[in-house]
């Protein structure tokens, strides 16, 4: 690692702000108070399909301002749908890992060596789909 800040804090920080980004509307329902329902479903559906899509944009243009929906909502529609297989994928995956960790998550010691290496397994291979689809769609993106 050359600089921490370059190779750990930004990117955790650009993580933060994209599911930030990504599910504001539910947090703008819980601020005033409603919660549960129908709506609730539909915005947390509608934060997890967004979140990919905004995270690959801030990764391959390098900015935050390409989370906006301006630019991930138009990128979702070009990317069809491979794009919707590669968030069934996710769910999918992170769906078995937290079934597993349910499983395993009390052992002592080695629940906690299953549990790292699950979430590690995790984020690469939510990188390599993403790449993938960038891939594969990249001139329907139109982002470089």
């Amino acid at each position: 690692m050359s600089s921490i800040v370059e190779d750990l804090i930004s990117p955790v920080l650009q993580v933060i702000f994209v599911g930030f980004v990504s599910f504001i509307p539910l947090f703008v329902l819980h601020a005033f108070g409603e919660g549960g329902g129908l709506l609730e479903t539909l915005l947390i559906l509608l934060g997890i399909a967004y979140f990919p899509m905004a995270m690959m944009a801030v990764v391959v243009l390098g900015q935050l301002r390409a989370a906006s929906p301006f630019l991930v909502i138009p990128s979702i529609i070009s990317a069809g749908g491979y794009y919707w297989v590669a968030v069934c994928a996710l769910v999918l995956l992170y769906f078995l890992e937290s079934l597993i960790m349910e499983m395993i998550g009390g052992v002592f010691i080695i629940g906690t060596v299953i549990a790292a290496f699950l979430g590690m397994y995790s984020l690469m291979a939510n990188g390599r789909i993403l790449g993938l689809i960038y891939r594969e769609k990249q001139e329907e993106l139109d982002w470089l």
